[in-house]
């Protein structure tokens, strides 16, 4: 499957994306582990044994170097759940970051004091699953919100995709940190595909029956103090559907305005559901990969998936 560049154009998210950086002072590469850049703008290192090992080696430098008054929830993970911060967990933070060693070390030690806020000191360290983070009915009921969907396919080079249905946010009821517990666990989960954390993650953003006067100040802003710098997710482009007319009637504008990076990876697809599916069959999705509420056949039953991660410990 492949989603075409061409077929949209782009709006200004980029509080949520990732910079690219090809020419970081940190970088770690050489001639011939120079990184590429893709259709959407992103770079991608090349990744060899050796640079990844001289990645990793910078990395605990750089993480030794810290204060350590500034990365206490960091050296208490070291000690408490050693194998869950292993190569592998920095790996994750390297690829987010284009391997620029300063940034990656942020972003670790971020994620660190973030997680240990946000599932306290019985749960932050320990594999982020249904059962250890979930543990009673209302929070795995929170789970099967669709707010935040994990779709179950990937594009042509890797990239994992969600869907995110504003419209659907937690109920009120829902506490925000039980809400900002379901984002992270769906977000680790896109994750769990090592291409996504290479390639990135495309977002389908349905924003049918969703208005301005719809928008919780404070839950945007939560979720963006929870996710942004913080988790390793690189979002390699936003899909968004079912726009309202203003949003179209000032797109050519906005379009002009932004930057030729954005409007590589940001894009309005509009029209009713048969047009979008028209559209993404366009861009090498078949209808069997498009979600139902953008007009195709797949089915994401968030009960079904909530149930079969958790029947096996994920």
């Amino acid at each position: 499957m492949m989603l075409n560049k061409n077929s949209d154009a782009a709006l200004d998210l980029s509080e949520l994306t990732t910079p690219d950086l090809s020419d970081s002072e940190t970088s770690t590469s050489d001639d011939e582990d120079e990184p590429v850049k893709d259709e959407y703008g992103q770079i991608h290192q090349r990744e060899t044994p050796k640079f990844i090992s001289l990645s990793l080696s910078n990395l605990d430098k750089k993480l030794q170097k810290i204060p350590d008054g500034k990365k206490e929830a960091w050296a208490l993970a070291q000690n408490r759940c050693p194998d869950l911060v292993g190569d592998s967990h920095k790996l994750m933070f390297l690829r987010c970051e284009v391997f620029d060693i300063d940034r990656t070390s942020r972003r670790l030690v971020k994620y660190w004091r973030k997680r240990l806020n946000l599932f306290g000191e019985d749960k932050a360290f320990k594999a982020l699953t249904i059962k250890n983070c979930f543990p009673d009915e209302i929070e795995r009921a929170a789970l099967s919100n669709h707010f935040l969907q994990v779709v179950p396919i990937q594009e042509n080079t890797g990239r994992g995709v969600l869907l995110f249905t504003p419209a659907a946010r937690p109920e009120t009821k829902t506490s925000i940190d039980i809400a900002l517990r379901v984002v992270w666990y769906k977000i680790h989960a896109v994750l769990e595909s090592e291409t996504a954390q290479q390639k990135g993650i495309i977002s389908f953003v349905d924003i049918e029956n969703y208005g301005a006067a719809d928008l919780d100040k404070k839950w945007a802003r939560n979720t963006m103090e929870a996710v942004r710098g913080v988790l390793p997710i690189r979002i390699s482009a936003f899909k968004l559907y079912h726009t309202p007319s203003i949003i179209k009637l000032f797109w050519p504008f906005i379009y002009m305005c932004i930057g030729p990076i954005l409007r590589k990876r940001v894009f309005i697809i509009s029209g009713e559901n048969e047009e979008i599916v028209q559209k993404m069959q366009i861009d090498g999705m078949s209808v069997e990969e498009i979600p139902s509420q953008l007009g195709g056949s797949l089915q994401l039953d968030q009960n079904t998936w909530v149930e079969e991660r958790y029947n096996t410990d994920l």
